[in-house]
C-alpha cells in the first residue's frame, strides 16, 4: 500500500502515512479473490496490521494481546517483516535491529 500512500511534507520528504490501511484493504481483496482460509487471513491481516507498530512501548496487556493473536509462530513472522520492512528503510534505522531481536525473547519469555 505504500505507493498509493506517498506524500509529501513541507520539506520534500516523503511519508507513507497509514500505509497499512491501504495495504489491509489491498490484501483482504486478494483473500476474497483467491479463497484464502480465514487462518491465513487473520495472520496475514495481523502481520500487515501491526508490522509498523513499536511493540516495546505498549502495554503488557496490549503486548499479550498480540501474542495470543498470533502465538509463537506468528511472532516470529511479525518480526522477520519487521526486520525486512526496515531494511528497505534508510541504512542510518539499522540500528534498530538489534532490538527487534530483544523485544521478540522479552515477548516469548513473559508470555510463553
Amino acid at each position: 500500500g505504500k505507493p498509493l500512500s506517498y506524500k509529501e511534507d513541507e520539506n520534500k520528504v516523503g511519508h507513507f502515512y497509514g500505509h497499512w490501511e491501504t495495504s489491509l484493504d489491498i490484501f483482504y481483496k486478494f483473500a476474497s479473490k483467491h479463497d484464502l482460509d480465514k487462518q491465513m487471513t487473520n495472520l496475514v491481516s495481523n502481520l500487515i496490521y501491526l508490522h509498523d507498530i513499536n511493540i516495546s512501548k505498549l502495554s503488557d496487556s496490549d503486548k499479550e494481546k498480540i501474542y495470543n493473536s498470533l502465538g509463537n509462530e506468528g511472532l516470529e513472522k511479525l518480526y522477520q517483516l519487521k526486520k525486512a520492512d526496515l531494511l528497505a528503510q534508510n541504512k542510518k534505522y539499522h540500528y534498530i535491529l538489534n532490538e527487534y531481536d530483544k523485544q521478540k525473547e522479552k515477548i516469548l519469555i513473559e508470555f510463553k
